[in-house]
């Protein structure tokens, strides 16, 4: 999966000199249709108050489904690498600029 990695050298590339809280989090399958634990998950975000979150395994969302949920702890910029599979994304306080994506080959 080498969109992993070029989306998280992305994010460190363009971050700027201060500090940054980072968080990054496998979902686990989506939630697995268990709403409890996204609420769960949603709660403790909110607690971390991170400033980027790198998220694995968002089975079953779209870019549209990342953003509902992200704008609940503060961050309404995402990005999703994909919707098929086991999609990778970002979410941030800030703008987030996607300058390339390349799914085909990987």
């Amino acid at each position: 999966m080498k969109y992993n990695i070029y989306l998280i050298c992305f994010l460190f590339s363009s971050l700027t000199l201060q500090a940054q809280k980072i968080l990054s989090h496998n979902i686990w399958d989506g939630f697995e249709d268990e709403p409890e634990r996204k609420v769960k998950f949603i709660n403790w975000v909110k607690e971390q108050d991170p400033d980027i979150m790198a998220y694995q395994e968002l089975c079953g969302f779209t870019e549209k489904d990342l953003a509902e949920m992200a704008v609940q702890y503060g961050h309404p910029y995402v990005v999703i690498a994909k919707e098929e599979g086991y999609p990778v994304g970002l979410s941030s306080k800030e703008p987030i600029e996607l300058i390339y994506k390349q799914i085909e080959g990987y």
